[in-house]
């Protein structure tokens, strides 16, 4: 037993030495600085819930990966520990003592605090996602579309609808084809607007800290708005193609607000430095194939004012040029 123990601890030590930090140990990291956000803990208690709950750990048989995470942690200064003796040393006939125990406890710094409040308020909200998805998917079914009148009131009564809200039924349906469509950049904003506030908020930040919310912002992009918006034209209850174009266009037009509002400030303001106006323009025509509308995109954000302001005119002619050029 003790050499298979030994054989884990060099394995796990040789994994630690061959691949760098990031790779290695920062899924450690950040579930051990979830677990301390509701308190301090000893460290068997954080080993113990990491190999109940944690499934994407390495080793989770062997302390040692744990000790090296927590090692970590203390050196980067997003936890502490302190130190807890327990047993006296009462003297026997034998006149041996009792063995004092000594257990660490560690607890979150400030910046540990911070980095743990948004890994847990990240996962809550995708249960809280996940609830309201649930609900939708219930009293909005997919199969739904398309059907009789007679049998979809019917269906809507079985599931607690009362008559009038029957009647507004066409009016919830684009109320939550606007909230999915809108909780991608919200989230997108919210999750930005909180990677900038801790960073302002402490002057010296290490590479590990900084690495730690990297991967934390990173992965919450990816999961509930890269994966949500491969998902939103495939969902169920955007199920028809006519539904899914709505949705696509309205979630683009919305994703897209601050790349059109450049668009209208370079027009506006940018155009007339002439110490940045060349730049500026190369950087527009470079954000606007990077956009890759649909065609006459601009045309319906813009086309308004187009027609009022010549200059907003100009620039929607010159960038439709150049998507056209580069489709050539």
């Amino acid at each position: 037993m003790k050499k298979s123990t030994a054989t884990r601890s060099l394995r796990t030590k040789e994994y630690k030495q061959s691949q760098p930090v990031e790779i290695n140990l920062i899924d450690h990291y950040i579930a051990i600085l979830k677990i301390l956000f509701d308190g301090k803990k000893y460290v068997n208690e954080i080993f113990n819930i990491l190999r109940k709950e944690t499934k994407r750990i390495p080793y989770q048989s062997d302390k040692s990966s744990t000790i090296f995470a927590i090692k970590d942690l203390l050196k980067y200064q997003l936890v502490t520990e302190t130190i807890v003796q327990r047993g006296k040393t009462k003297r026997k006939r034998i006149r041996k003592k009792k063995p004092i125990i000594q257990k660490r406890i560690i607890e979150l710094t400030p910046l540990g605090k911070e980095l743990s409040q948004l890994i847990y308020y990240i996962d809550e909200y995708s249960h809280r996602y996940k609830k309201l998805k649930d609900v939708i998917d219930y009293h909005f079914n997919g199969n739904d579309i398309g059907i009789k009148q007679v049998i979809l009131r019917k269906r809507l009564k079985e599931r607690g609808w009362k008559n009038q809200e029957m009647e507004l039924y066409d009016q919830y349906m684009a109320s939550i084809l606007s909230l999915e469509s809108h909780l991608p950049m919200v989230i997108l904003n919210t999750l930005l607007a909180r990677y900038f506030k801790i960073i302002h908020s402490y002057s010296s930040i290490s590479d590990i800290a900084k690495e730690i919310l990297r991967r934390v912002i990173m992965d919450a992009i990816t999961k509930y708005i890269l994966d949500r918006l491969e998902g939103i034209l495939a969902d169920k209850i955007y199920a028809s193609k006519s539904q899914r174009d709505n949705a696509f266009g309205t979630t683009h037009y919305l994703l897209s607000g601050w790349t059109t509002s450049h668009f209208r400030d370079y027009a506006d303001t940018y155009s007339e430095n002439r110490f940045i106006q060349n730049e500026s323009l190369d950087l527009v025509r470079v954000l606007y194939n990077i956009l890759d509308p649909p065609k006459h995109f601009l045309q319906y954000v813009l086309g308004r004012e187009a027609k009022r302001d010549p200059k907003i005119d100009l620039l929607v002619r010159v960038l439709e040029e150049s998507e056209s050029k580069g489709n050539s």
